[in-house]
């Protein structure tokens, strides 16, 4: 049966859709036109009226593209509603905000005149990767109207922060003459409890969820002890408050900042965090603009309204770009009350650290880790000299708060509860400690270093453990104080590179990873290192070899390609340990206990050990050669990586170095033929004259410990033994133990330490 063709006629724009267009663009034209006096702004009306000019030929997605002319051109005039009057003055943040937007203006223009420039079947072909675009395009509008709201709330800031002490101090006037209300005459939200979910029901509506993951804990292993003392709370307000506190509602100072009903609120996603200060928010849309509410919902029914009163009296005079920025809040009217914030979508700090190493590198990560420790450290000075908090407080500020990153890239801290009671704090460590801690507990583990790099594997993320592992360990290293110095290494390299911007991030990371490694090196804390110990035979490695491990192998299959030492590349001093330790299983509780030797001729190590009678005593002997100084090793195999590995054909970032080689063997002794003699009772006498009481005493048996001696050796022709003397006679036979002694030679085990550089150090 023949295939029947079937034409399909080429779908045809509507006149009346093209004129509707045409008095669009005109009207758009018109009001652009005030704006094009002034210079700043001068582009991007250009860059606007190019792409209304350019839907008069796009076919197909029309009302998309016609919805994102709409919102460029609205952008533009809400910035000159803000900036009316004031272009002369504009901040450089401003002016630079301006040149991104204009950027996104000639992207979204060149998008559209490809879309008129493309024929029929393509943009069919190619429908998907359009409706995606216009999304993106969508989203980075809403970042820019994000930063120029940022901006303007930073603005406010500095025209009011002058003047809030004089406005805190009327307030406080008005609410001690105010006389208490009874429950009847409270506002409407104050008297009674309706959920914010069944208020949104009746005045939104719900279009979609979306899902915020919740942020990561912190365990923190460091201790901190409160104790109950005369101290002020965190926020100036008492944290208990009574009924009379509750009417400053009414008299609440609107500090420029709008009061919205919950019908101009409308719900379009929900959040996922389920504690800290970000639970209880939902992405909502207000007015067209994206926003982050909110709500408050407590357990009695003052409980939300302290709660609500507390941040707005916080966010009312505290601006700065990295503490949430309240655009809004509430009105009497509200059943639930309510604020809402600039950063409508965030995210857990980690999930972004994850996907910046998963698609950057371990260098975009410790960058991003810099510009965060700077920002919440800016952010706990500010909010010290705003509350007038103490050190401590500041710490405990910092600690008991969480953080999410919004779109920008930008962490934003969240505010703590109150103390519930006046407390006091005390710690062994400063703030500095306080903000490298909590840093780090933004990376993968939380943070913390293993020895093993299997311990680094996890299937969820799906990322390297290699290069989790030189994260993790480069953080610890750039966030410690220097000894010179109050600061971490990182946010002191921050400072001395004058070309780093933190606005212009998304280009790239600012320090590469061999310059990272120099300021490791150079400070000595670049001294990490890995173990390996599953199936390694012992005698197998020495320290400086150099080789790799084949794909998909173990580390027992490594492949030894040469040794620095034997090859002349280094001379970096080697330092031959032995160390013991013995305990007990019928000790209660068990202890081990170092246990001393010392040296016999051949390179051979004696170990007394002290056996009570019919005990048994266990042993643990470690013999190992390990290089001096691990920066050192991490210097040479930067230096030589590529030179040695070239030689056999392999990538140089997987050239192993081995920088400490050893074997572990487990001893035991027992004395399993003499045992404790428990009374040994005197003589019985007969007669009138009977010894002394004490002569008839049960004298308990005086038990002396016997001392044996083990003999071992790091050398692979040795093998160990036990003897009852002091000595060690080269290739005699081994002496035999007295009758009733037990002895056990363990297996010996091996273990190596190596350190392998990533892909990353040798890009560029």
């Amino acid at each position: 049966m023949p295939l029947r063709i079937t034409r399909i006629p080429k779908p045809s724009i509507k006149k009346d859709a093209a004129l509707q267009i045409g008095v669009t663009a005109s009207s758009i034209a018109k009001e652009l036109s005030a704006l094009a006096m002034f210079p700043p702004i001068t582009a991007s009306v250009t860059v606007v009226l190019l792409i209304f000019d350019t839907l008069k030929s796009i076919e197909d997605n029309k009302e998309n593209c016609v919805n994102l002319a709409h919102r460029c051109a609205q952008v533009l005039l809400d910035l000159h509603e803000m900036m009316q009057g004031r272009w002369h003055n504009a901040p450089p943040a401003r002016l630079r905000n301006l040149d991104r937007y204009t950027d996104t203006l000639k992207s979204i223009n060149a998008f559209m005149t490809a879309q008129a420039n493309h024929k029929w079947a393509k943009r069919f072909l190619r429908r998907a990767t359009i409706e995606g675009s216009i999304d993106a395009f969508n989203n980075r509008l809403n970042e820019a109207t994000q930063m120029f709201q940022i901006a303007m709330l930073i603005d406010i800031g500095h025209h009011i922060l002058p003047h809030s002490k004089e406005v805190h101090a009327e307030t406080k006037k008005v609410e001690q003459s105010t006389t208490p209300l009874d429950e009847e005459q409270l506002p409407a939200y104050a008297s009674r409890q309706v959920s914010f979910s069944d208020q949104a029901g009746e005045c939104t509506e719900l279009m979609h969820k979306e899902e915020l993951q919740e942020p990561s804990k912190d365990d923190s292993t460091t201790q901190v002890i409160h104790i109950s003392g005369d101290s002020s709370t965190l926020y100036s307000e008492p944290v208990q408050e009574s009924e009379d506190d509750l009417v400053s509602v009414g008299v609440l100072e609107d500090h420029g900042f709008r009061r919205y009903h919950p019908s101009e609120v409308r719900l379009t996603g929900r959040s996922k965090v389920k504690s800290g200060w970000w639970a209880d928010t939902a992405l909502a849309d207000v007015g067209g603009q994206a926003s982050l509410v909110k709500y408050y919902e407590g357990n009695s029914k003052n409980e939300a309204l302290r709660k609500w009163l507390r941040d707005v009296k916080t966010l009312q005079n505290m601006f700065h770009p990295n503490l949430p920025h309240m655009t809004g809040y509430s009105d009497e009217a509200s059943p639930t009350p309510f604020i809402l914030l600039s950063d409508a979508r965030t995210n857990a700090p980690d999930k972004l650290v994850n996907h910046i190493l998963k698609t950057e590198g371990v260098a975009a990560c410790l960058s991003l880790l810099g510009k965060y420790y700077t920002d919440i450290a800016d952010a706990a000075t500010y909010v010290q000299r705003q509350l007038s908090l103490t050190d401590s407080q500041v710490q405990d500020f910092v600690e008991k708060t969480d953080f999410r990153v919004n779109s920008s890239k930008t962490i934003v801290m969240g505010l703590p509860s109150p103390n519930e009671g006046s407390t006091v704090s005390w710690r062994n460590y400063g703030i500095s400690h306080t903000l490298s801690q909590t840093t780090r507990s933004m990376l993968p583990g939380n943070g913390t270093v293993q020895t093993k790099l299997e311990h680094y594997q996890d299937e969820k993320s799906g990322q390297d453990p290699l290069r989790v592992a030189h994260l993790v360990s480069l953080a610890k290293g750039l966030l410690s104080v220097a000894k010179s110095s109050s600061l971490p290494l990182i946010a002191g390299l921050l400072e001395d590179d004058e070309s780093n911007d933190f606005d212009d991030f998304d280009e790239g990371p600012k320090i590469n990873m061999k310059r990272l490694r120099e300021i490791c090196t150079q400070a000595g804390v670049h001294n990490f290192y890995w173990t390996e110990m599953s199936s390694i035979p012992p005698h197998k490695f020495a320290v400086g070899d150099y080789g790799f491990v084949p794909k998909k192998k173990h580390f027992a299959e490594f492949s030894k390609l040469g040794n620095i030492y034997t090859d002349g590349v280094a001379n970096q001093p080697i330092t031959a340990n032995a160390q013991g330790s013995q305990f007990c299983w019928e000790d209660r509780p068990i202890q081990h206990v170092e246990i001393e030797n010392f040296c016999l001729p051949g390179d051979v190590h004696c170990w007394p050990i002290s056996v009570p009678r019919g005990a048994q005593i266990d042993c643990q002997i470690d013999h190992s050669e390990r290089m001096n100084d691990v920066n050192e090793a991490w210097k040479i195999l930067s230096n030589h990586a590529k030179l040695l590995a070239g030689k056999f054909s392999i990538a140089p970032e997987d050239l192993i170095l081995i920088t400490a080689a050893g074997k572990n063997q487990n001893f035991y002794i027992r004395d399993f033929g003499n045992q404790v003699l428990q009374t040994n009772k005197a003589p019985m006498h007969s007669g009138f004259r009977q010894p002394h009481s004490f002569m008839n005493m049960n004298h308990a048996a005086i038990s002396i410990p016997t001392i044996l001696y083990l003999i071992t050796s790091p050398n692979s022709d040795h093998q160990p033994y036990w003897s009852h003397q002091p000595m060690h006679i080269p290739n005699a036979q081994r002496p035999n133990l007295k009758h009733g002694w037990v002895q056990n030679i363990g297996y010996c085990h091996g273990y190596v330490q190596w350190i392998q550089l990533l892909k990353e150090d040798f890009d560029g």
